[in-house]
């Protein structure tokens, strides 16, 4: 008889010690293969748009250095929609919201792909999906970058690149969202599921490391989170101050007591400001030292308080390591 892999599960229970659901952690690899474009598969009729909050053509934004620079932005953004076994077509971004496909129902599919380099473009200035229909996401995000090679696609170029794109949908998993990028640009990930109050689990992150401002309210406001994972070993400060705005306030609004963070075994965890270690015991100036259980913490600056509250792993919840 042929070996059977052993099957490993993890319940996650509400405050009271109910169960209330059980997640299969045996394998940790996407569920779909890299050559699946950015795929919503609706799980209640509604409205699914392609949408920008600006009307501006340029503008200032930050650069590399948090320096100011003035830029042309790009309106009405391009990319190509697949509705079931239709054809492609194209779509605009509108200030209003453009329809992906009109009259959705309960079991329709929809994929994406578009060969822009970012769909964000500076501080609240950006394209992303939204509407009223609540849908499951999976597939490979870099189909929006180029349509053609996205599966073997892992880097990202341009900052903002993911910036507030599935903010205040209806996205109730990205479970089997494909995110490749093993490193990522400044804001690359910030806002990205921000106001998502449906979201139950989070897409695998297999970044190496957490750049400066790269996952900033990444989940703030998703009230119903009950599952993260992120496999970075470090964290990257900011080069102009020493607090982590790496994951600034990337869980505000998640719910505290239960829920699984999976992590890298090589990223220590803090609870208690005994365990804390000191930023200036590290050789390598702005790496930080790990995830802090309610927060990021720093005794050496003197810098504790609201600011770090939600940068780190819900109180309460239970922690993997792989």
């Amino acid at each position: 008889m042929a070996n059977r892999e052993k099957r490993v599960y993890v319940g996650i229970k509400d405050a009271t010690n109910q169960l209330l659901s059980t997640i299969d952690i045996t394998q940790r690899k996407p569920g779909y293969p890299f050559g699946t474009p950015l795929t919503f598969e609706i799980t209640e009729a509604g409205t699914l748009k392609f949408a920008q909050n600006f009307s501006q053509t340029s503008g200032w934004i930050y650069g590399p250095d948090r320096e100011l620079i003035w830029k042309d932005v790009i309106r009405d953004r391009a990319i190509k929609v697949k509705v079931n076994d239709g054809e492609w077509r194209s779509i605009s971004s509108s200030q209003g919201g453009t329809d992906l496909s009109t009259n959705l129902q309960k079991g329709d599919i929809i994929q994406v792909k578009g060969d822009n380099p970012t769909y964000g473009f500076a501080d609240y200035i950006y394209t992303h999906f939204t509407g009223t229909a609540k849908f499951i996401l999976y597939g490979n995000i870099m189909s929006l970058i180029d349509s053609t090679n996205f599966e073997t696609l892992t880097k990202a170029d341009e900052r903002y690149t993911f910036y507030y794109l599935f903010s205040e949908s209806g996205v109730i998993t990205a479970k089997n969202l494909i995110l490749p990028l093993t490193k990522i640009p400044a804001a690359c990930y910030s806002s990205m599921f921000k106001g998502c109050s449906e979201l139950i689990y989070g897409p695998k992150l297999i970044i190496d490391e957490i750049s400066s401002v790269g996952a900033t309210w990444m989940f703030s406001g998703c009230t119903n989170l009950k599952f993260i994972e992120c496999h970075a070993n470090r964290i990257v400060f900011n080069s102009s101050s020493p607090r982590n705005l790496a994951t600034y306030h990337w869980v505000e609004g998640v719910q505290t007591g239960y829920g699984i963070f999976v992590k890298s075994s090589e990223m220590p965890v803090y609870y208690t400001d005994e365990d804390e270690l000191d930023v200036g015991e590290y050789p390598e100036y702005g790496i930080g030292y790990g995830w802090r259980v309610g927060g990021v913490h720093y005794t050496t600056f003197e810098q504790e308080g609201e600011y770090d509250k939600y940068d780190g792993i819900p109180q309460g919840w239970t922690i993997i390591d792989v």
